[in-house]
C-alpha cells in the first residue's frame, strides 16, 4: 500500500509539474497576443487619422 502511495504522489508530482509548465507558456502567450492587439489598434488608429485627412484634402 506504500508503495503504491508513493508511485501515486510521484505521478501526482509530474502532473503538477506539466501543469505549470503549460500554465507558464498560456501566461507568455496571453501577454504576447496582448501586446500585439495594442500594436493592432495602434495601427488602426493611425490608419483612420491617415484617411481622415486625405478625405479632408481631397474635399
Amino acid at each position: 500500500m506504500e508503495e503504491y502511495l508513493q508511485v501515486v504522489l510521484f505521478e501526482i508530482k509530474i502532473i503538477k509539474q506539466d501543469f505549470e509548465k503549460r500554465n507558464l507558456e498560456l501566461e507568455n502567450k496571453i501577454e504576447q497576443l496582448g501586446e500585439e492587439k495594442n500594436a493592432l489598434e495602434i495601427r488602426c488608429r493611425w490608419s483612420k487619422a491617415r484617411n481622415r485627412e486625405i478625405k479632408k484634402r481631397e474635399e
